[in-house]
C-alpha cells in the first residue's frame, strides 16, 4: 500500500494551522515509566522471572492453614525486601533517565508568534512552526531552510553527531524565498509544503513548497534535520515539518530505552528451572510413599483418633505433596536474589571509585545506570566502537605532504622550503619559465588554501580560529605553519582572500562542488584577478587519481602508501585551467541540472563527470588523527583478551581505516577484504567470491589473519537478500576486526543484532553521540562515553550517556571496566551462586534424612525461625564477603565443592530410603514401656490441638508443631513413635 504525501499549511500570521497547539509534541521520552504504569510495569517484569514467580507460588501456599510447616511470612517478608531492593534501583535509574529528558526537552530556541520571535522550549515546538536557530545551536526539530544570514542563503551545519561525519555540510535556502529578513517579511508570508513520507534514511528528503503561485522542488540541500549544529552562520530561519519522533534522528533510534536482563540472571532462572523440576519429583516420590505407608499402617491403637483418618487417599497425597513443596522450597533460596542485588550495587560503588577509570583530564568517573549487567562485563566477546569521538578525539593535525617528489614537514621541512622559493616571483599568467617543483608548489598551496569550505572567525579576545570541516581545519593550521600561504577569510560578495609569501590575494569562489559519499571529492570553481578560471579538486585516492589526464608520478603512490602506512587520512589534490567559452557551457547545464524536478540527481552527476575530468595532479597531504590518551594501548590488551574489536563509522572509508591501522587493529601482512558502497546485486557478487575463495583455500580456519571492510549500504541490502546476510556474517566471523563505513544510526543497531543471532555470544557497544543510541540499545552492554567536551555544544554526549548502562569518561577507561571489574564480578557472582545452592541443598540433606524417620510426613527438624534465617542470617556472610573481597589469581575455577558431599551422601541414602528393613532396630524391651506412657500422655491432649493437620499428624504417630502448648517435645515423640512402632511381636 503507497503511502499519500502530507500536506503542512504555513502561515506567519496564525500558529497551529496544522492542528491544536499542545506541550510535548516535540518531547523525547527516555524513561521507562511514568506514575500510572510505574507498579504495574514493575511488578510484570518482576514476575515474569522464575524465581520470582516461584517464590509468590511459596508464599501463597504458606497462606493455607493446616499446611505450611514453616510458618506464614518468612518467604512473603524476604520476597518483599529483594521486590522493595529492585524497585528502588528502578526508581532511581529512571529518574536519571527523566532528568535527561527534562534538560532536552526544556533547551530553548525561538518561535515566531505574535508577529515577533518568542522563546519557547523545544518540548513544545510544533509542525508548522517558523524557526529561528543561531550559531552553535541544535535544530530542535526536521525543519526546511527558508533564509539565513549568508550571501545567497548559504548556511553550514556539523552532523557529526548524527551520521558521524566530521566536515560540515552546506545548505542553500529556496531562492524564492530567501527574501524573508525582517519581522513583517516572516508575518506576511504563507505557504504550502507537500511531503513525501517520512523515512529513516538520513540522506534522502523530497518535497514540495507551494508559495506565490510558484513550485519550488525541495532535496536534501535544504533540509535541517533533528540533531545537527548550525556551524559558521549567525542565523537561519526553517519551518518545522516533523517533531517528536517522527523527526529522523528519533525514528534511528529506539523509542524507548528496553529492560535488558542479564545473562547470569536468565542462567540462574535455568538452574532453578532444573532444581524445581527436581524438587517437584522429589515431592511427589515421598508423597507418594507417605500415602502408601500410612494406608498400610492406619491409626494406631492407643491414639483414639478413628474419626480423623477418614480423608482419601487423593487428598491425603495432594496435602503432603503441598506440605512437602512448602518444606523443601528453600532449596532455591529467596536470599539468593536479594544477596546479587545488595552485590551489584556495592560492585557499581567499586567501580564509580576506581581512581584507574577516573579522568583527570575532564574531572569524571564512572558512572553505572543499570547494574544489573555487572557479571557481563567479564563475558565480552565483541566490542562494537564508535570512532569518532570515541577513539579519536577528532582533533586532526597536519603532518606531512608529497609535492613534486618531496615529503615536507611543517616542523622540519619550513625553512628549507621557504629557501627553495626565494625568487620565484612566477605564475601561471606570466611569461617567465619556473622550475617544476616552484609552480607545483605554489598551485598546491594555492589548493589547500582555497579548496574548503571553512570560515575564519575571531573570538572575544581577537584572536582568530577556523570554523569548519576538523580535516580542513588542520590542512590551513600546517600551511600557516609551513609560513607560505595563508587563508585570510571571505567577504559577502563571495570572494575569498588568501596571502602567499606576504602578498594578498583575491579569487571570486564561482562555485563550491560538494563531498559526497558517492563521489569522495570535492572542487571549487574560482576566477583570478586577472580573469583565469581555476578549479581545484581533493578527495579520496581512488577518486582523484582516475581522473587525471597523466598519471602520477611513481614517488607520489609511493609517498600514497607510506602515509596510508602510517595511519594518516591522505588527501590527493588536483586542478584544471578553465577555458571561459567551456566553462559558460557548462554554467549553463549545471544550472539546469539543478533546477530539474525529475532525475535530478542523474542530470547533476552528469555535469559533474563533464567538469571533473583531464585534472593535473599536485600533491599529497598526510593529517593525523589524534587517537584518545591509551586508546592504543587499551585496544592491545582487549585483543590479548581475545575479544574481537569493530568500528562501525559513518565516516569515509579512508579515515575509518587510517584510524584503525593506527590504533593496531589493521596490519599489512594481515589481507584485508573490501565490500565497497554498491548496490545489492554487486555486493552479493562481491560477498559469493570472497567465499568462495576461502573455502576453497580453507582459509576458515585461520579466522586470526582477515580484516573485512565493509560499507553500510552493504550492510543495509542484507534485509533485502538472505543470501547475501548469510554471506556477510560467514566473513565477520572468520574475522578479528570488522571495519564498517559510512553506517547510519539504523544500521549499526541491525549488525549487532544480526551478530548476537549468529554468534549467541555477549555484544558491548561503545560510542559518544546520539547517532550512536540505537547500537548502544540493542548490544547487551551499552557504554556511553561522557568526557569528550565539545567547544560548542554543551550536551556533546549526553544523549549516549543517559541511555547507556554505563558511562566513563576516556577510552582508556574499558579495560579497567571489562578485564579487571567484569571479569572480578563474573567469577565472584559465578563462585557465590554455587556457595548459595551447596549451603542450601546441604542443609535440606538433613530434613531430607529426617524424613526416613518421620514416615515421610513433612515434619520439619528444625523450627521455623532457623529454616527461614539459616540463608538469611546465619550463613549469609561468607558468601557475601567471598564475592565483595576474593581476588581471582587466574587459577581454574570448578563446581567440586557443590558436586562432591552431594554425590558422596546419595549412595548411603538410597540405601536406606528403598530398604524394606529401614525402621527394624534392635532396642533394649525395658524403653517401651517409658515410651507408651508418653504417647498415651500425648493422646490425652488431643481435644485441646486446635490444628486439623495436626491432629491427623499425632494420631498416626507422627510429629506435632511446636506452637502448641503443654506438649512433649517432638524430638521425643518421633523417638517413641520410633520404638513402639518397630516392637518385636510376641
Amino acid at each position: 500500500m503507497t503511502q499519500e504525501r502530507s500536506e503542512i499549511r504555513i502561515s506567519g500570521r496564525i500558529r497551529g494551522l496544522n492542528g491544536r497547539v499542545r506541550s510535548g509534541q516535540n518531547a523525547q521520552n527516555l524513561a521507562c515509566y511514568n506514575l500510572l504504569t510505574f507498579v504495574p510495569i514493575f511488578l510484570y517484569e518482576q514476575f515474569t522471572q522464575l524465581p520470582n514467580l516461584y517464590f509468590l507460588l511459596i508464599a501463597g501456599l504458606q497462606q493455607i492453614p493446616d499446611i505450611s510447616p514453616t510458618g506464614r511470612w518468612g518467604t512473603i517478608g524476604t520476597l518483599s525486601i529483594l521486590l522493595g531492593l529492585t524497585f528502588i534501583r528502578d526508581v532511581i535509574e529512571d529518574l536519571r533517565r527523566r532528568a535527561t529528558d527534562v534538560k532536552i526537552n526544556n533547551r530553548r530556541t525561538f518561535v515566531f508568534s505574535q508577529d515577533h520571535f518568542q522563546c519557547t522550549k523545544w518540548k513544545d515546538v510544533i509542525v508548522g512552526d517558523i524557526l529561528e536557530i543561531v550559531k552553535d545551536d541544535i535544530v530542535p526539530a526536521d525543519c526546511i531552510l527558508l533564509t539565513s544570514s549568508e550571501p545567497l542563503g548559504i548556511s553550514y551545519i556539523d552532523t557529526a553527531h548524527l551520521d558521524g561525519e566530521s566536515n560540515l555540510k552546506v545548505r542553500q535556502a529556496l531562492f524564492g524565498v530567501s527574501y524573508l529578513v525582517t519581522n513583517e517579511d516572516v508575518c506576511d508570508f504563507n505557504c504550502t509544503i507537500e511531503l513525501e513520507p517520512q523515512t529513516k534514511d538520513l540522506n534522502e528528503f523530497r518535497a514540495i513548497l507551494r508559495h506565490q503561485n510558484k513550485i519550488y522542488q525541495i532535496g536534501l540541500g535544504q533540509f535541517l534535520p533533528r540533531g545537527v549544529t548550525l556551524r559558521n552562520t549567525d542565523w537561519v530561519l526553517g519551518i518545522v515539518i516533523a517533531t517528536g519522533y517522527e523527526t529522523k534522528q528519533l525514528m534511528n533510534a529506539k523509542i524507548s530505552n528496553p529492560t535488558k536482563v542479564s545473562q547470569f540472571d536468565a542462567k540462574v532462572s535455568k538452574i532453578i528451572g532444573a532444581l524445581l523440576l527436581g524438587l517437584i519429583l522429589l515431592c511427589l516420590i515421598c508423597a507418594t510413599i507417605h500415602t502408601l505407608d500410612v494406608c498400610r499402617n492406619p491409626a494406631l491403637s492407643y491414639t483414639d483418633a478413628d474419626d480423623v483418618l477418614c480423608d482419601p487417599s487423593w487428598f491425603l497425597f495432594f496435602s503432603s505433596f503441598l506440605r512437602l513443596l512448602i518444606l523443601f522450597h528453600n532449596v532455591v533460596p529467596v536470599s539468593l536474589l536479594a544477596t546479587v542485588q545488595i552485590i551489584r550495587l556495592i560492585q557499581s560503588y567499586h567501580i564509580k571509585n576506581d581512581v584507574e577509570i577516573f579522568s583527570e583530564a575532564y574531572n569524571k568517573g564512572a558512572t553505572v545506570q543499570n547494574s544489573q549487567l555487572n557479571e557481563m562485563l567479564g563475558q565480552v566477546q565483541y566490542i562494537f566502537s564508535d570512532k569518532t569521538g570515541t577513539i579519536t578525539k577528532n582533533k586532526l593535525k597536519f603532518k606531512k605532504c608529497s609535492i613534486g617528489g618531496m615529503v615536507l614537514e611543517p616542523s622540519v621541512d619550513a625553512k628549507g622550503l621557504l629557501s627553495l622559493l626565494k625568487g620565484c616571483q612566477c605564475s601561471r599568467s606570466s611569461s617567465r619559465t619556473c622550475s617544476v617543483d616552484c609552480q607545483q608548489i605554489r598551485d598546491m598551496f594555492q589548493a589547500m588554501v582555497l579548496c574548503h569550505t571553512v570560515i575564519p572567525q575571531k573570538n572575544e579576545k581577537g584572536q582568530e580560529f577556523f570554523v569548519g570541516s576538523p580535516d580542513e581545519k588542520a590542512i590551513l593550521q600546517g600551511c600557516a605553519d609551513f609560513g607560505i600561504s595563508k587563508f585570510v577569510g571571505r567577504d559577502p560578495a563571495n570572494n575569498a582572500f588568501i596571502s602567499y609569501r606576504g602578498q594578498r590575494f583575491k579569487y571570486s569562489v564561482l562555485y563550491v562542488l560538494e563531498y559526497t559519499s558517492e563521489r569522495k571529492m570535492m572542487s571549487t570553481i574560482l576566477k583570478t584577478e586577472d580573469g583565469q578560471i581555476l578549479m581545484y579538486s581533493k578527495g579520496a585516492d581512488s577518486a582523484i587519481l582516475s581522473l587525471l589526464k597523466v598519471p602520477p608520478d611513481p614517488m607520489h603512490i609511493i609517498d600514497l602508501e607510506h602515509f596510508a602506512g602510517d595511519g594518516l587520512r591522505t588527501m590527493c589534490y588536483a586542478y584544471k585551467l578553465l577555458e571561459p567559452h567551456f566553462f559558460h557551457m557548462w554554467e549553463n547545464k549545471w544550472l539546469q541540472a539543478i533546477s530539474q524536478i525529475t532525475q535530478r540527481s542523474q542530470k547533476v552527476t552528469e555535469a559533474l563527470g563533464a567538469i571533473e575530468t583531464e585534472l593535473e595532479f599536485l600533491g599529497i597531504t598526510g593529517v593525523e588523527d589524534e587517537l584518545q590518551d591509551e586508546a592504543k594501548s587499551s585496544i592491545q590488551k582487549l585483543l590479548k583478551a581475545n575479544i574481537n574489536i569493530w568500528i562501525l563509522s559513518g565516516d569515509r572509508q579512508e579515515n575509518a581505516v587510517s584510524t584503525a591501522k593506527r590504533a593496531g587493529l589493521i596490519h599489512d601482512h594481515i589481507p584485508l577484504i573490501l565490500i565497497p558502497d554498491c548496490d545489492l546485486d554487486e555486493a552479493r557478487d562481491i560477498a559469493c567470491d570472497h567465499v568462495a575463495k576461502f573455502r576453497e583455500e580453507n582459509l576458515a580456519s585461520k579466522c586470526h589473519a582477515l580484516v573485512l571492510v565493509v560499507a553500510g549500504r552493504s550492510i543495509g541490502h542484507c534485509h533485502d537478500c538472505p543470501k547475501l546476510k548469510n554471506h556477510l556474517l560467514e566473513l565477520c566471523m572468520c574475522s578479528t576486526t570488522v571495519i564498517c563505513y559510512r553506517v547510519d544510526p539504523k544500521q549499526k543497531a541491525d549488525l549487532i543484532q544480526m551478530i548476537q543471532k549468529k554468534s549467541g555470544k555477549v555484544t558491548l557497544a561503545i560510542g559518544d553521540g546520539s547517532n550512536d543510541v540505537p547500537m548502544l540499545q540493542t548490544a547487551h552492554i551499552g557504554i556511553g562515553i561522557s568526557g569528550i567536551p565539545d567547544e560548542h555544544i554543551q550536551f556533546h554526549g549526553s544523549e549516549a550517556a543517559s541511555v547507556a548502562d554505563y558511562a566513563i569518561a576516556e577510552f582508556r577507561g574499558l579495560p579497567k571496566l571489562v578485564l579487571s571489574h567484569g571479569a572480578q564480578n563474573s567469577l565472584r557472582v559465578a563462585n557465590m551462586v554455587c556457595f548459595f545452592f551447596y549451603k542450601s541443598v546441604t542443609f535440606h540433606l538433613i530434613q531430607l534424612w529426617f524424613l526416613l524417620f518421620s514416615k515421610w510426613s513433612g515434619q520439619p527438624v528444625f523450627d521455623r525461625f532457623t529454616t527461614s534465617l539459616h540463608n538469611l542470617a546465619f550463613t549469609f556472610l561468607p558468601p557475601f564477603a567471598l564475592t565483595l573481597m576474593d581476588q581471582y589469581d587466574g587459577g581454574p575455577w570448578s563446581t567440586q565443592t557443590l558436586v562432591v558431599p552431594i554425590f558422596a551422601l546419595l549412595p548411603d541414602f538410597i540405601a536406606k530410603a528403598f530398604s524394606r528393613h529401614r525402621f527394624e532396630r534392635e532396642l533394649p524391651s525395658s524403653d517401651f514401656e517409658e515410651d507408651r506412657q508418653t504417647l498415651i500422655s500425648l493422646s490425652e491432649s488431643l481435644p485441646r490441638i486446635r490444628s486439623r493437620i495436626q491432629l491427623k499428624n499425632l494420631a498416626r504417630g507422627f510429629a506435632f508443631s511446636e506452637n502448641e502448648p503443654k506438649s512433649v517435645r517432638e524430638s521425643e515423640c518421633f523417638v517413641a513413635y520410633s520404638r513402639s512402632f518397630n516392637r518385636p511381636k510376641s
